[in-house]
This record gives structure tokens, sequence and C-alpha cells, in this order.
């Protein structure tokens, strides 16, 4: 199956669907009936009118000894930057599952989308990515940016503060 530019799909992994907006090797850039922009994985798509099982279009993933069921987190594109919301609610699907969450597990789920991001990004020169984790009491965002220093070597700094609140988010440049 090939998925193009304009095509209606389905995602695999969560409810919803959309319309393919641009494709990047195997990343795709879906615009979904909100307008927000999700980056995935041509894996992650089925064409639509494409006959698939129920059964496949959500899988469990397995994620620390628990099998659950997957979600992508919704990524925005913005002019040249592609805003990537780290809030637990947009990576997690239910309320319940939330609730039930330990500290620690939200950080780690927030961390690897944040990694993942990076990583389908890695390449894109002179490409911002803003990263919304909220103001809390800046863990996520100390997080982020001792691996952006460390790991990843890439300038960042506060997003607009009018947009996204004071220290509310970090735009990294490529």
């Amino acid at each position: 199956m090939t998925i193009s530019v304009g095509d209606k799909v389905r995602y695999l992994n969560e409810q919803g669907s959309g319309v393919v907006k641009y494709i990047d090797g195997k990343t795709v850039y879906v615009e979904d009936s909100r307008g927000i922009e999700l980056i995935m994985s041509e894996k992650e798509l089925v064409k639509e009118n494409f006959p698939v099982r129920g059964d496949d279009l959500f899988p469990p993933v397995a994620l620390g000894g628990k099998t659950v069921q997957g979600r992508k987190s919704k990524s925005k594109k913005k002019g040249d930057k592609i805003i990537v919301d780290l809030h637990i609610e947009a990576l997690v699907a239910s309320s319940a599952e939330q609730q039930h969450m330990q500290p620690d597990e939200k950080k780690r789920r927030q961390i690897d989308r944040f990694r993942r991001v990076m990583q389908e990004n890695a390449r894109r020169r002179g490409q911002h990515i803003i990263f919304v984790h909220g103001k809390g009491n800046g863990i996520l965002r100390d997080t982020i940016r001792k691996l952006l220093e460390r790991e990843y070597h890439k300038k960042f700094y506060d997003a607009p503060f009018n947009e996204y609140g004071m220290g509310g988010a970090t735009e990294v440049e490529f």
C-alpha cells in the first residue's frame, strides 16, 4: 500500500483519521479534523477504504512490563515550527490510565516522546520545534534542557511567553 499526499488515512494505534499533508521518507505528516498535525510513521497509517481487521486498529504495546493500548501524542505545525505537546493528557488515551500512572512513569512517557521527536527531526537543518511542557515545578523542563545540552547539543530557549506562558515551553533550533 502506498500513501500519497492528499490521501485520507486512519491511524492504526489510536482512534481517528486525517489527511496526509506531506511525506518525508517514511515519516508522514497528517492533519486531523481539528487542524492538529501529527507526525507518524508510514507503518502507523492505513488508507481510508482499505480493509483492516478491527483488532489491527489498536494493537497492544508493551510499556514497562505492562501491555497497554498505544496512542500517539499530538504535534502541530505552525509556519516552519513544529509544536509538540508533552502534557500527559496529550500522551495518554484515557483519564483513568492517567490517574493510575506513577509520576516517574508519566515523566518517562514524556521524555520518550521528546526523544522520538528529536530523532525524527535530527537531520532537518533550520527546523524549530517547540516542546510544550507547562510550568509546573520545572522537573520536565529541566530534564529536557539537560538532554538538549548533553546529548543533542542543540540551541534552545524559552518559547514566546505570550503564547506559552513564562517558562511553559522550550524552543529548539536544529
